[in-house]
């Protein structure tokens, strides 16, 4: 590309409901396949998408492949293998932070004599209620495992339960629940907060 020109990369989860009549055009398509190779709707608008006639035997992608097609030349297509990604798939990290959780997914934080009153709906209230918290509140999740279990099920955070179980363990181990509150609250802020 030259100075000057310009691309543009579209991105769709439905190309089937793009408008062709509109006179959007591209020079390549790329169609990523799914569980069930490319999908069937996509399929049918592919050879308007890239201004050739529909022909028979297109190349079957399977998972973790790719359909490349240049406009206007049906010879010139490829299937490509996707790599594996470089970083780690991060979701909507913010909204999961301050986003409210339904009540049964609500952490209650305890103590060993019972509910300290203490919950969290969200991360960023988690993250509050750990600085906050009693060192024997700490202790008695520690001990059941809990913080790993609710970032587990309720959060959904593979890494973050799984940092925090390590936490727990250790914790556990060698009575160092200062260094829970610390390092957990650091991989939530390292995950979500930054």
């Amino acid at each position: 590309m030259t100075q000057g020109q310009k691309g543009l990369c579209l991105v769709s989860y439905h190309p089937s409901q793009l408008d062709l009549s509109s006179g959007l055009t591209f020079d390549y398509v790329m169609a990523l396949a799914g569980e069930g190779g490319l999908d069937e709707k996509l399929t049918a608008i592919l050879p308007g998408l890239v201004d050739f006639e529909h022909r028979d035997g297109w190349p079957s992608p399977k998972m973790g492949q790719a359909l490349l097609m240049r406009r206007g030349d049906p010879d010139a297509i490829a299937i490509l293998t996707v790599g594996k990604r470089l970083i780690e798939h991060v979701r909507h990290w913010h909204k999961y932070a301050s986003s409210h959780l339904p009540s049964a997914e609500v952490f209650r934080f305890r103590s060993f004599f019972g509910q300290t009153g203490a919950q969290a709906d969200n991360l960023a209230a988690f993250r509050r209620e750990l600085l906050l918290s009693d060192p024997r509140a700490l202790h008695h999740h520690a001990s059941h495992g809990e913080f790993s279990q609710w970032l587990q099920r309720s959060i959904r955070d593979e890494t973050l339960a799984r940092i925090a179980r390590e936490l727990e363990e250790q914790s556990v181990r060698d009575q160092g629940f200062e260094r829970l509150r610390r390092e957990l609250v650091e991989a939530i802020e390292d995950r979500y907060l930054t």
